[in-house]
């Protein structure tokens, strides 16, 4: 009896692990966002916004990010938030230096797109998914912690 038991633990740990990414438009990812949906997904999209933030150093510009639509506060647009390390790897693999670099580059990322909310004034507390009366607006975000999930096409 004991011995079935753990074949059944197994069995659902090893089901649970395994994750289903499929392709996905941006568009239907995003549209999932609004929905409060999170996606395991993969997309490609010519980039068409850049940025650089470290939100440990903000001075600094460590986790660069590539959106596919030129406003990262755009709904439409899913937000590729790539790690430092990352980063790094791009650099060295790709001979890219500069984030500027990605703009009008055709990218494949796999990951969880997951919806984020903000407010849309400078002068919010903090804010939740709840809203706390305040006007949010969601972005779609990706984070990309490993140089097998992006590939520029």
């Amino acid at each position: 009896m004991f011995k079935h038991l753990i074949y059944i633990v197994i069995i659902l740990l090893t089901a649970c692990s395994t994750i289903d990414y499929k392709n996905k438009s941006v568009k239907q990812i995003t549209d999932k966002s609004a929905k409060k949906i999170h996606s395991w997904a993969i997309t490609e999209f010519k980039v068409k916004g850049t940025s650089n933030y470290d939100p440990l150093n903000p001075n600094e510009t460590g986790i660069w990010i590539l959106s596919s639509e030129p406003s990262y506060r755009s709904s439409k647009s899913l937000n590729i938030h790539l790690a430092t390390q990352v980063v790094s790897q791009i650099k060295a693999k790709y001979g890219i230096s500069k984030i500027e670099e990605f703009q009008g580059r055709t990218i494949k990322v796999k990951g969880l797109a997951t919806p984020k909310f903000y407010c849309k004034i400078d002068t919010c507390p903090n804010t939740s998914s709840q809203g706390n009366g305040h006007d949010l607006y969601i972005q779609t975000q990706m984070f990309i912690e490993d140089l097998n999930n992006i590939t520029i096409l």
